[in-house]
């Protein structure tokens, strides 16, 4: 499923990030790594089932709550809303990404060991800790660059919509309306990022 092929990639990027060593993690080529246990026990094969489960939960969440995303996968049952930049859904998401890595150290120690759902909950942890180190280290508060701007990330998210019938054109307009609600969310963002002296280069803005 394109979920686990996004986390995988993911996750491998963010041992590349904390490791500071992204050659050596090619080199090992971690898809080798991952194998299937030959017999499974019903303990075994309940855990890989909560488990698959609790990826799905994430995955129709992280498309919940990030809409431009999924438009720009395809999904198109959110089209007509925006992602938000505000301070509240920020710390919603912390509480979210918290509980579920809870959620899957729970479940590790009893998946198999050298199995494929021991190494997905592994990667899925790794994936949600950079995530979570993201949100509470301040990198939330650099929500424009050159490469990234409310006008720029518009113009890209039109080009993934499908408009070919009067609901997606209105899907379309709910989304014009939505942006100076989340023009403002990202100018409170860069206003709390001033208070705290995070702020970008010149050069990157």
């Amino acid at each position: 499923m394109i979920h686990c092929l996004i986390f995988w990639l993911t996750a491998v990027k963010c041992i590349a990030e904390i490791q500071g060593n992204s050659e050596s993690v090619v080199k090992k080529d971690p898809i080798k790594g991952i194998t299937k246990s030959a017999c499974k026990s019903p303990d075994s094969s309940q855990i890989e089932e909560a488990a698959n489960s609790m990826f799905a939960e994430y995955w129709e969440m992280f498309l919940m709550m990030n809409p431009d995303y999924a438009t720009a996968l395809g999904d198109q049952r959110y089209d007509n809303k925006l992602s938000s930049y505000s301070l509240e859904s920020t710390g919603e998401m912390k509480v979210i990404i918290e509980d579920f890595i809870e959620r899957a150290n729970r479940m590790l120690p009893r998946a198999a060991e050298g199995s494929e759902t021991q190494n997905n909950l592994e990667l899925f942890i790794i994936y949600l800790e950079y995530r979570l180190g993201r949100l509470t280290d301040g990198s939330y508060l650099f929500p424009i660059s050159k490469l990234s701007t409310p006008e720029k990330n518009l113009r890209s998210l039109i080009n993934y919509m499908t408009l070919n019938s009067t609901q997606q054109f209105q899907n379309l307009i709910a989304r014009y309306r939505a942006t100076p609600n989340q023009i403002d969310e990202i100018i409170e963002l860069m206003r709390q990022g001033i208070k705290k002296n995070y702020t970008l280069h010149e050069k990157s803005v």
